[in-house]
């Protein structure tokens, strides 16, 4: 029914928005890297019985992730013998 995140050093509170089934929640934006968060998740069951979650977790640090980019670009025209480069 209702899900809010708020980053545990300064309490900013993360946007996002819920499913239109109501099944998931995600984030408006990606997670900052290296970043303890705190979740509250309220929900309801077909039978109207209400519960609450509380969990705190922390994103992969920067060490710890990867980002990658690849060639060639979607949409782009390409000869036989282009390497795929990631």
């Amino acid at each position: 029914t209702d899900v809010k995140l708020v980053q545990a050093d300064n309490g900013a509170e993360v946007k996002g928005s819920i499913a239109a089934d109501g099944s998931s929640w995600k984030p408006s934006k990606q997670l900052e890297r290296g970043t303890k968060y705190k979740l509250v998740a309220n929900a309801k069951d077909g039978k109207g019985r209400a519960a609450t979650e509380n969990r705190t977790f922390t994103t992969v640090s920067s060490k710890n992730s990867f980002i990658a980019s690849y060639t060639p670009d979607g949409g782009k025209t390409v000869g036989v013998g282009m390497p795929v480069s990631f």
